[in-house]
């Protein structure tokens, strides 16, 4: 859960006391028009950017992230925009690209 997060750009007010409710497995889908602050808002949510007030909840507890990697050991993951996607690789091999699972094996 985010309570009231702002963040701005100088002047610029890319995000203005935005309230978000989500709950566990849920999955989050964000459209809008261009500037309406949607990537500031996804970047605040998974720790790329420091929101200027506001705070997160997690589980009832206020946390705060000061990168991504902080995010996903919580249990926050963030599927970017088609720019960072290969289409050469499944959904799946996508959403895991850099965090491949990696096991011993025994081959015989």
């Amino acid at each position: 859960m985010r309570k009231k997060l702002s963040k701005k750009y100088g002047k610029v007010v890319a995000l203005d006391n935005a309230d978000l409710e989500l709950y566990p497995g849920e999955v989050l889908g964000v459209i809008g028009d261009n500037g309406a602050g949607k990537s500031t808002l996804i970047k605040a949510l998974c720790g790329a950017v420091i929101p200027d007030s506001g705070e997160i909840q997690l589980d009832g507890n206020k946390v705060s992230f000061t990168s991504p990697i902080e995010a996903r050991k919580l249990g926050i993951e963030t599927v970017y925009q088609n720019l960072a996607l290969s289409p050469a690789l499944t959904i799946a091999d996508n959403m895991f690209l850099g965090r491949e699972i990696h096991t011993k094996r025994l081959h015989g």
